[in-house]
């Protein structure tokens, strides 16, 4: 499993109770989409059971919905290969949800799993592991080359395959996935992450550090145009959200001066009508939560959130 890709998630398991471990179904299908349960390729039909280890596959033409168990929702366009790795049985269960973007584009609105606990609710690629700090987000997944979109191919520096992120609401974190030096900081050759807020994108292509790119024009077609999109409004409100001054690596070596300890999670938030960065910091005894403006640097918050348990 990629660096930056949380714990929790590699450790989602699922009891072996003997019956069907249902994690959604499809609410829409439109032109050729497959379904392939336990390695039996079949046509996805309106109401069709998913589960975990189901892979779904859209055609030129073909694009569908899916509604998991917690009411996330789950948009397939065409020419998409997806598959889930794993999904709680039921709407209150303690597992995680892990979903795998082959190629091609997936558009989700999570539900209550990522409400109650987002740290058991991730993406992946071949290239990137997307954590689940909001509710709305733009994935896409290329091999390199032609496969990919034109304005991907543009803004791709290198060969190899391209992810693309895309957040519509909340926030989430992007990380390249680097196997060769695990445990190793992105100065050293490791994994990078970066955190997003509403409106903007950021690409990894091949083994880079994934890194802020103006959204391309077909991803802003995505969050109008899809099955059950966000309103045009919404969206075209989240495309115009700034792009931060102050890089998240900056950010977090200020909170860490200011509270020196474990940074055991880190955000990319609007709170009181400006952009922030915050910090959750184990120190002895206790969290110290730190808030650095993103666009000035400028220390918005710095309080202890009460005694906590280290770790």
């Amino acid at each position: 499993m990629p660096l930056g890709f949380n714990q929790d998630l590699k450790d989602a398991g699922f009891p072996n109770t003997g019956a069907p471990n249902l994690g959604g179904s499809i609410s829409t299908a439109s032109g050729p989409v497959s379904l392939t349960p336990g390695g039996q390729r079949l046509a996805a039909t309106r109401g069709a059971s998913v589960d975990p280890g189901d892979r779904i596959e859209t055609g030129a033409n073909g694009m569908a919905q899916l509604t998991m168990v917690d009411d996330a929702r789950l948009s397939l366009r065409p020419n998409s290969q997806f598959a889930i790795e794993s999904y709680p049985a039921v709407r209150e269960g303690g597992e995680g949800a892990v979903l795998s973007l082959v190629r091609g584009t997936l558009r989700a609105f999570t539900g209550l799993i990522a409400s109650t606990n987002r740290k058991r609710f991730g993406m992946k690629t071949r290239v990137a592991t997307v954590g689940i700090r909001g509710s709305g987000n733009i994935l896409y997944a290329c091999d390199g080359g032609t496969d990919c979109d034109e304005s991907v191919r543009a803004q791709s520096e290198g060969e190899g395959p391209i992810t693309v992120n895309h957040t519509i609401e909340g926030s989430h974190s992007v990380t390249n996935a680097i196997n060769a030096r695990p445990g190793m900081p992105a100065q050293q050759g490791g994994a990078a992450t970066l955190i997003t807020g509403p409106g903007q994108t950021v690409l990894v292509a091949g083994n880079q550090a994934p890194r802020y790119i103006p959204t391309p024009s077909f991803i802003a077609n995505v969050a109008t145009n899809m099955t059950a999109a966000k309103p045009a409004s919404a969206a075209k409100t989240a495309m115009h959200a700034p792009k931060p001054k102050i890089s998240m690596a900056n950010a977090k070596a200020m909170a860490l001066k200011l509270a020196p300890g474990r940074v055991k999670s880190s955000e990319y938030e609007k709170e009181g009508g400006a952009w922030r960065y915050s910090f959750d910091i184990q120190q002895k005894g206790h969290i110290q939560e730190v808030g650095i403006d993103s666009q000035t640097g400028r220390v918005v918050e710095n309080k202890s959130e009460g005694k906590h348990d280290k770790d």
